[in-house]
């Protein structure tokens, strides 16, 4: 599993853009073949920071990801908006367990 976190701070004056072109981006993202988990939140505390957590099957499927259509037109729309961001953090995982409560 490749998991994906970016951190990305929208110039204010841009919000309502940001919002607008989630609104279709979010659901194209979901729908990708490979596509486990997918979703971006804006922080409470900070008006305008917006965290982007993914999760795909494989590294080829966050690779179709990069090369979607969807993503590139969502990148071109964005890139102007953008006032800073962090650079996004890609992790592989190679087994995920379930941690359960130890008994005392």
């Amino acid at each position: 599993m490749i998991a994906i976190r970016a951190n990305i701070h929208i110039k204010r004056s841009e919000r309502v853009r940001i919002l607008a072109a989630l609104q279709d981006f979010i659901p194209a993202v979901r729908k990708e073949p490979g596509c486990l988990f997918f979703v971006v939140s804006e922080d409470t505390r900070e008006a305008n920071r917006f965290y982007v957590i993914g999760e795909f099957e494989a590294q080829t499927a966050l690779d179709a990801h990069e090369d979607a259509a969807h993503t590139g037109a969502f990148r071109s729309l964005i890139t102007p908006l953008i006032e800073s961001r962090e650079p996004t953090l890609v992790f592989t995982i190679s087994k995920v367990e379930t941690l359960g409560r130890r008994s005392s």
